[in-house]
């Protein structure tokens, strides 16, 4: 009884202390071309994602700077103003990846019946989880999210406008180790703003917690 109170308490505190943090994403119109069997789409700042013989989609990474002394926990992305295309062929399927150096190359993987014959949205999840990294003490989300679902069996397309992310953050162990290399000089600040895609979240780092910066006067003469 009292280990089932202490997990439900245990479980209370972390609910409590998530922070969330939300960032909108407005990926541009992609561009879709008919060549042979199939289709492809390319997207601007988009990276193809996924296993060999699954639909060839693009994806957009995303780092999100969370409050300090939190780890990313969970994520969910929100889809909304949808686009449809009906397209002439088939997205292409993601193909295996080989060194340059390697001349014995297999034959081209061909679609994934089990993908490509199913009527259910592709991909499953339009994200691949959380993952955060720490730069000078201040933990970053990266994820890849995509804005696109395609229904291989009717050959659409739908591309949202907008992708909201939510990451939800709470304080961990690994999270508080690392405020011991906590950095807030004006050259950190700058390279956060370089790093991460919420630059607003910054306003939340205005106070200085930790560290100095000098200014050194001498005489030249001398």
């Amino acid at each position: 009884m009292k280990r089932a109170v202490s997990v439900i308490l245990m479980t209370m505190v972390i609910v409590i202390l998530a922070a969330a943090t939300t960032f909108e994403l407005r990926p541009e119109l992609p561009q879709i071309k008919t060549s042979g069997q199939f289709s492809s789409v390319n997207l601007s700042g988009g990276q193809l994602y996924g296993e060999p013989g699954s639909p060839a989609l693009p994806w957009l990474g995303t780092k999100i700077l969370l409050p300090l002394g939190e780890e990313a926990v969970s994520i969910s992305v929100k889809l909304s103003q949808p686009q449809i295309f009906k397209l002439d062929k088939p997205i292409e399927p993601i193909q295996s990846q080989f060194p340059f150096s390697q001349t014995d190359l297999p034959p081209l993987l061909g679609p994934d019946p089990a993908i490509y014959n199913s009527d259910l949205a592709w991909p499953r999840s339009v994200h691949n989880g959380v993952n955060t990294h720490f730069l000078a003490g201040h933990p970053i989300n990266f994820s890849a999210v995509c804005p696109f679902e395609y229904y291989p069996l009717r050959n659409e397309l739908v591309w949202y406008r907008l992708v909201s992310v939510t990451v939800e953050s709470t304080p961990s162990v690994r999270a508080s180790a690392s405020l011991n290399l906590l950095k807030q000089y004006e050259f950190t600040v700058a390279k956060l703003e370089r790093s991460i895609d919420n630059r607003d979240a910054l306003l939340r780092y205005e106070t200085r917690t930790s560290g100095y910066e000098y200014l050194i006067i001498y005489d030249n003469a001398k």
